[in-house]
Formats: C-alpha cells, structure tokens, sequence
C-alpha cells in the first residue's frame, strides 16, 4: 500500500513540474508579445530592480565623463560604448543612453556609435525617427557613406510624426550617392516633389528650389559642353538630356507657378531646343561682369 502511495504522490510530481514548465513558457510568450526587447535582452537576475541599478549606472556614468577632461579618444570610445552596453542591457529602452553615447562616440569611433543606435532599434526604439535618423547622419557625417545611411533614414521616415528635414535627408543621402550629378539629382528631387502633398507649401517649395538650382546647374554644364563638342552623336545626346531637364522644369513650373526654372526660355516658337551661349558663373578669381 505504502508502495503505491509513493507512486501516485511521484506521478503527482512528474505531472506538476510539466504543467509548471508549461504555464512558465506561457507567461514567457505572454510577456515577450507585450515587451518584444525582452526576448532579446540578455538575461539579468536583479530581482527586479534593473531599472533602479540602471539610473544608478547612468548617473555614475555621467560622472566618470565629467571626471576627466582630455577629450573623446579611442581608448575612451570603447569605454565608454562597453559601459553603455551594459546599462542599456538593464533598461533596454533608455533611449537617452543610446542617443547621447552614440554622439559622443561618433566623431572616433563612428561604427561603435551605429552599433549602440541599432541596438536600440533591435530592443524596439526604431518606431521612433530620432533613433534610426541619427544613425543615418552619423554614417553621412562620419563616415561619408550615403548608402549605409539610406535604410535608416528611410526607416525614420516612416514616422508619421518625424519632422520635414528627415525626409529631405534621405533625398540629400540619394543625391550624394550619385556624386551629386546635376541631372541625376534633379530626378531624384523631382520624384520627392511629386510625392508632397499639395497642402506642404514649406516642404514643396524646398523640394523645387532643389529642382530649379540642380536643373540651371546641368543646362549651364550642358551649355559648356555644347560649345566643344563636335561629334553628331555626342551633341544629339546631350540636346536629348536637355529636353528632359527642360521637361521636368516646365512640369515644375506649371505645378508650382514661376522661380525662373528655364523651360520655354530655351525653346522657339516650334517647341525646338535651341542652343544658347554659355552663361559663365562666378569665380573667385575673375570679377562678374
């Protein structure tokens, strides 16, 4: 008898520590789907108090800065991001950590400063611009390249509540890439306009100022060209070249009114391009006359 008490009390324990282990990966999932930076996080045994250790973390930290005077170098960028890795491994949505180390870090150590801000994209500030938009610029500033900054200024864009200058700087990062081209840029300033709504009086009449200053820039470039090239082919492609700018600011004229965009003013009565003298720029070592 006593035999089969032991046993119904063991099979008793075998099912109880399965439904334990059960519910335990059901309060997990429940709590990774309304905090998803949980499941990412490395695991802390604070009894809970990983907030409080973390502002302890923070406050110490901005001490240990305060302390010494020498200035940002290398040996301190890596200092610093291995304290900040560890604060925000306690409270992985300070966003403030992120974004003041990963300033203080960029002019260094400017792949450690990407590295903290697409950490906190990963624990879930992505949803805001700030994060992802000072990533972008830090790859644009620091390390002149515009196509690493793209997919974080596009990802900041998409908040609807990121102001004008997040948008226009992916269309700036765009416009680097492609060495700044006259006409390339052109299009793609003009692929943003036609993207604006009509009521963004500020953000449409920036986009076509961009417009209208890379479109007088590659007609005066193509002027100069014109004036020495001698070859049929050469000369009708770039007559082709003009017409789309010629096109496109017309366009730009007709949508937004006015601003000297060029259009007509290289034209005759027939719609046929005509060539023009070229107009010489400002230099700084010959006076404009």
């Amino acid at each position: 008898m006593r035999q089969k008490s032991n046993s119904f009390v063991f099979i008793v324990v075998i099912l109880g520590l399965i439904a334990c282990s059960w519910v335990a990966n059901m309060l997990y999932n429940w709590k990774a789907h309304l905090s998803p930076y949980e499941a990412k996080t490395k695991t802390q045994f604070y009894a809970g108090m990983d907030k409080f250790l973390s502002n302890i973390s923070w406050m110490t930290l901005i001490q240990w800065w305060a302390d010494d005077t020498r200035g940002m170098t290398a040996a301190r960028a890596d200092a610093l991001y291995t304290k900040l890795d560890s604060l925000t491994n306690l409270d992985p949505l300070f966003a403030d950590a992120y974004l003041d180390g990963a300033l203080s870090i960029a002019p260094v150590k400017p792949d450690l400063a990407v590295k903290l801000l697409d950490k906190a994209m990963r624990m879930g500030l992505d949803k805001h611009w700030k994060i992802p938009f000072y990533a972008g610029q830090i790859h644009l500033t620091y390390s002149d390249s515009p196509g690493a900054a793209q997919p974080f200024l596009e990802i900041a864009g998409k908040d609807p509540n990121a102001p004008p200058f997040v948008k226009t700087s992916l269309i700036h990062a765009r416009c680097r890439e492609q060495g700044e081209e006259p006409v390339a840029s052109m299009q793609i300033w003009y692929d943003y306009f036609k993207t604006i709504d009509p009521q963004q009086y500020f953000e449409r009449n920036l986009a076509a100022a961009q417009i209208r200053e890379y479109g007088n820039t590659a007609l005066d470039d193509m002027d100069n060209k014109l004036q020495g090239a001698t070859e049929a082919t050469t000369r009708e492609s770039m007559l082709k070249q003009r017409e789309i700018v010629n096109k496109i600011l017309e366009d730009l004229d007709r949508s937004i009114g006015g601003g000297g965009g060029g259009g007509e003013r290289n034209r005759d009565d027939d719609g046929k391009i005509i060539p023009e003298l070229p107009r010489q720029r400002p230099s700084a070592t010959r006076p404009v006359i």
